[in-house]
């Protein structure tokens, strides 16, 4: 099963789904992208055999609505660190548009020292908070859209969609350099994943639009030699890994190339065909 959770403030992505796991009495769960204690919104879970899937789900743009407060910093970049106020001119609401909107495209952006980033297998954050040098590399990001949807004071609100792997933090950070007062996030909340919205919260989700692989249909007959270990033959042309289905339902992912061999195989959905 793949349902969207929404997550509550304050606690982690890793509590959230393991309260749900508990409260539905699930063996194993996963999801496919993490968010900040202090977001909320959207995430993307798989309990029990459909766990096997989360590599080979697209976890491509995600959309975000972001709340920032300027005329400070902090070391975490949001409002959860040590907080220092700037007495520099807050911009006109025309001059923060217009920053935003330069923040449209294919950019480096630094990672927070504040975040999971693994720096020789240890999470960034931990490094941090012991007080350690943090070196971090810049990673390749896309920003698709990006709207101001209010200002008021110091407080500004905007919407923005990004690719994987973005930091919004990143992003109010950077902006805040840029106008000269600082900023910081106080808010975000995840609004899409892929072409999921708030309105598929709470049912279960049929993932087939998010896969990276290609699917093939099986028979029953065939599906049952293969987990058995048994190769099959390849009637068609097709070469490579795919998402195998039998009736609809998704039983593993199998290797064709002479014949069709099994990767990974479900077996208790297959044992219920």
């Amino acid at each position: 099963m793949f349902i969207l959770l929404d997550k509550e403030k304050g606690i982690s992505s890793f509590k959230a789904i393991n309260n749900f796991r508990r409260e539905n009495n699930i063996k194993k769960i996963g999801h496919t992208g993490t968010l900040d204690p202090l977001a909320t919104g959207l995430l993307l879970v798989a309990s029990d055999e459909d766990t096997k899937l989360i590599d080979f789900i697209d976890k491509g743009e995600k959309t975000y609505i972001a709340t920032m407060e300027l005329g400070c910093t902090s070391n975490t970049y949001d409002s959860e660190g040590e907080i220092k106020y700037s007495n520099n001119a807050l911009p006109s609401s025309e001059k923060l548009e217009y920053e935003l909107q330069n923040f449209i495209g294919i950019q480096e952006q630094m990672p927070p020292i504040f975040s999971a980033k693994k720096v020789n297998g240890t999470s960034a954050y931990k490094l941090a908070r012991e007080g350690k040098e943090v070196k971090l590399k810049a990673s390749t990001i896309k920003i698709n859209k990006i709207k101001l949807l209010s200002y008021n004071l110091k407080i500004a609100t905007f919407e923005v969609n990004v690719s994987r792997g973005t930091y919004i933090r990143s992003i109010i950070h950077d902006l805040g350099q840029i106008l000269g007062c600082g900023a910081i996030m106080t808010e975000l909340r995840r609004t899409t994943i892929g072409p999921l919205s708030e309105s598929d919260l709470g049912i279960d989700i049929n993932i087939d639009k998010l896969l990276t692989l290609p699917i093939i249909e099986l028979s029953k007959q065939e599906i049952k030699i293969l987990v058995n270990g048994i190769s099959i033959p390849n009637t068609s042309e097709k070469k490579g890994k795919f998402i195998a289905k039998v009736n609809g339902i998704i039983c593993g992912i199998v290797i064709l190339e002479e014949r069709i061999k099994s990767q990974k195989l479900f077996g208790k959905k297959i044992g219920q065909l």
